[in-house]
C-alpha cells in the first residue's frame, strides 16, 4: 500500500494504491483519493494513517489487473536505492489513473440509477395521487 501526497495547485491531495495478489496470481491495483485541503502537517498525515487510511482504502471498489515483477532484495544498500527511486517515481501512474476513472464511472453510474429510481417513484406517486383525486371527483366529494 502506498500513500502518495502531492499539492494539485488548489488543494492537498493523498492518492492511496491498494496492490492486491492474495486470492488470484495476477496483482490487481486498488487506487482511492483523499482531499485533505489546505497543506496537512506531519500530524495530521499520521492520524489519517492510523485512524482512517484503511477506510478510505475500502472505498475502492474497482480495480486494474497490473504486471509487477517482484524481485527479492537481500542487500539493505540496494533495498535503500530501490526506495528511493521509487521515490522519485512520477506521481500518479497510469494504471493509477485508469483505477480512479473506472471508480469514477461507477459512482457515476450508480448515481445516475439511483436519481432515475427517485424520479419514477415520484411519478408513480402523483399519478397516485392524480387517480384518486379523479375517483374523489367521480364520486361526487
Amino acid at each position: 500500500m502506498f500513500l502518495t501526497l502531492y499539492f494539485d495547485g488548489q488543494f492537498w491531495i493523498g492518492l492511496i494504491e491498494c496492490v492486491d495478489d492474495t486470492c488470484t496470481g495476477a496483482p490487481r491495483l486498488r487506487m482511492t483519493r483523499y482531499v485533505f485541503g489546505a497543506e496537512p502537517s506531519d500530524i495530521q498525515v499520521l492520524e489519517f494513517v492510523q485512524s482512517q487510511l484503511l477506510e478510505v482504502a475500502a472505498r475502492a471498489t474497482v480495480d486494474v489487473v497490473v504486471d509487477r515483477k517482484v524481485k527479492a532484495i537481500r542487500n539493505p544498500k540496494r533495498a535503500a536505492r530501490e526506495a528511493a527511486k521509487i521515490m522519485r517515481q512520477l506521481i500518479v501512474s497510469t494504471k493509477a489513473q485508469q483505477a480512479l476513472q473506472l471508480q469514477h464511472e461507477q459512482n457515476k453510474q450508480e448515481h445516475h440509477e439511483r436519481t432515475k429510481a427517485e424520479r419514477e417513484a415520484e411519478e408513480k406517486r402523483r399519478r397516485e395521487i392524480k387517480r384518486e383525486k379523479a375517483k374523489q371527483r367521480h364520486r361526487g366529494h
